[in-house]
């Protein structure tokens, strides 16, 4: 019930109400359709890739993240939350035992979102690309 009172008071909303920045301050800057895709769909797919994860299942996490990333490209998402995207599929493959593919997609997640070069020399999905000194690589060039 309240799901479906959720999206029907996100379809009641003016458009300008959706993609004006300045019509809700506490978002700082940012558009509220884009916060409803993230933390309705971004934010949960990141937790059940974790999940695959944690459970042996690399491959299934590798393939929801990439379809998150082709969800934000298809919504026409802004580069800072394109890379968000990205950068979640790149933990996914570095922690499936896709260096190769990890290195690539993390460098364009930073290069769509810099912000995201802070948490990519901490992240514990990415340990694998630090171990190796490919990561340190890429954020020295990125």
């Amino acid at each position: 019930m309240t799901t479906g009172e959720l999206i029907d008071g996100a379809r009641a909303l003016a458009d300008e109400d959706l993609l004006d920045p300045s019509r809700h301050p506490w978002l700082h800057g940012r558009t509220l359709w884009l916060q409803i895709v993230v933390r309705g769909f971004w934010h949960p797919t990141g937790h059940i890739a974790d999940y695959y994860l944690g459970h042996g299942q690399p491959d299934r996490a590798v393939a929801l993240q990439s379809h998150a990333l082709a969800t934000a490209r298809y919504l026409g998402a802004p580069e800072q939350a394109a890379g968000m995207a990205a950068y979640g599929l790149a933990c996914a493959q570095a922690a499936g035992g896709l260096a190769d593919a990890a290195v690539h997609t993390l460098v364009c997640a930073i290069g769509l979102n810099p912000d995201l070069r802070v948490n990519a020399d901490r992240d514990r999905d990415l340990a694998s690309l630090r171990d190796s000194g490919r990561l340190a690589a890429i954020l020295r060039c990125a």
